[in-house]
């Protein structure tokens, strides 16, 4: 009787289930899947650079001026201010007029430091309430008065005109607005500009002008004759360089350079392409508004990698 073969105590292997439509995770595969990924971002990334409008810069130039082209400065200001007032007992039924006269009036061609001008003129006086305020036993009345004044208001570096009235070889003596006197002096007048003196002045007994003493005096010392040989006279162009109150007076003093004429700022518009894409050796990716370095998209897409593997294993 033939004997037969000892029994073997392993036990047969179980059949898996085919793989086929399993994808084997090697880290060769890995590589090649984050450097395809790589392409495509870095591939949408430069299309959305080049989609990317031009955007415009805004520069400022400064261009010298000249005295002859410059556009003349207005020194004029319109506004409205408001003033709590006494109303005199005297002008109780009309207040208006009290107003005006007493407080508005004497403002007129007077310097006022609160307003940083002199008043030209006042309009339209209004009352903040119909009815005053008495303070105490005062016979005054006090309201709250919003009037519209128009403002001679200077400043360094605007470029006004004036008429010449006076000459001298230390400075030219101008009116704006035939109110306002403009005094330029040697420091303000072009190195091209000349003084040339009058050989008919003279000091003797006969003449238009006497001064003391009855001796006459010829009050033209002479004129000044600028680059183009013209006489500095009439209406000239200057530029303010110093604005003087005292004793609610207003002075100006100017120059006839070009180049105490502040330079004009304009404003251009410049687009510019987009810059490109820095390349440093590192990709970055945008999620969520926070951007990702290379380790930190690699750790990523490596924890993602092994939630896919656990989730296939499940499905086994």
């Amino acid at each position: 009787m033939a004997e037969l073969p000892p029994p073997t105590s392993q036990k047969p292997h179980k059949k898996h289930k085919k793989s086929k439509d399993v994808a084997i995770d090697t880290p060769s595969s890995d590589k090649a899947e984050r450097k395809t990924k790589k392409r495509k971002l870095s591939a949408e990334t430069d299309d959305t650079a080049s989609n990317v409008p031009a955007m415009a810069t805004t520069t400022t130039k400064r261009r010298r001026r000249t005295l002859g082209t410059a556009a003349v400065s207005t020194p004029y200001v319109l506004t409205t201010i408001s003033r709590y007032l006494p109303i005199s007992p005297a002008y109780s039924a009309t207040p208006h007029i009290g107003i005006q006269r007493d407080h508005l009036d004497p403002l007129v061609l007077k310097y006022d430091s609160t307003l940083a001008g002199v008043v030209l003129l006042h309009r339209d006086l209004q009352f903040h309430s119909s009815a005053a305020e008495i303070c105490g036993e005062s016979p005054f009345a006090f309201a709250w008065c919003r009037v519209e004044v128009l403002l001679f208001r200077p400043a360094v570096g605007m470029l006004l005109e004036g008429y010449v009235n006076d000459v001298s070889p230390s400075h030219v003596g101008m009116l704006y607005g035939n109110v306002f006197s403009v005094a330029v002096k040697a420091g303000g007048i072009p190195g091209g500009w000349q003084w040339s003196p009058n050989v008919n002045a003279h000091v003797g007994r006969k003449g238009a002008d006497e001064g003391e003493g009855g001796v006459v005096v010829d009050s033209v010392m002479g004129r000044w004759i600028d680059a183009d040989g013209e006489e500095v006279a009439g209406l000239q162009r200057f530029v303010v360089t110093a604005v003087k109150a005292e004793g609610g007076l207003l002075s100006l003093e100017g120059s006839f350079k070009d180049e105490d004429l502040p330079e004009e700022e304009e404003e251009e518009e410049e687009g510019h392409e987009t810059a490109e894409k820095e390349t440093v050796g590192r990709e970055t990716t945008e999620i969520h508004g926070r951007v990702l370095s290379d380790d930190e998209d690699d750790a990523r897409r490596r924890r993602k990698e092994k939630k896919e593997k656990k989730k296939r294993k499940r499905a086994e």
